[in-house]
């Protein structure tokens, strides 16, 4: 278990992917905070995969201020399983995680984030 709390940057507070592969399991993102995009986490252009992890109490400026993944030039994914998203917040737009990817979610609770998932760009893949 893995503890990721009270850091903070301009996009990506807790965790910046850019161009990347990572998977998360079992980790908490608690407490940090980003000026633009991703609160918990931002990930650009990269996959990235969460499994059975807690993102709390992380604030962004504009966008996801749990989670924020773009896709980028198309070579990005996203993967969230048996995962709680609570919360976050932003001071702009969307709140608990914003996603420009081709994305799977299951098992997901979103839970007390102002606002709730926000999907812009493509479709989740099946």
């Amino acid at each position: 278990n893995v503890v990721v709390s009270a850091n903070a940057g301009s996009n990506g507070g807790g965790l910046r992917l850019e161009s990347s592969t990572a998977t998360l399991t079992s980790v908490t993102l608690s407490g940090n905070s980003s000026v633009v995009s991703g609160g918990g986490v931002y990930a650009t252009a990269s996959t990235l995969t969460i499994t059975g992890s807690t993102i709390t109490e992380n604030a962004a400026g504009s966008f996801g201020g749990g989670v924020y993944a773009t896709d980028g030039i198309g070579t990005g994914s996203l993967t969230i399983t048996s995962s709680t998203i609570s919360e976050n917040t932003i001071a702009v737009l969307n709140a608990a995680a914003a996603i420009e990817s081709t994305s799977r979610m299951a098992s997901i609770s979103i839970v007390q984030s102002l606002g709730s998932l926000s999907r812009v760009g493509y479709a989740p893949a099946p």
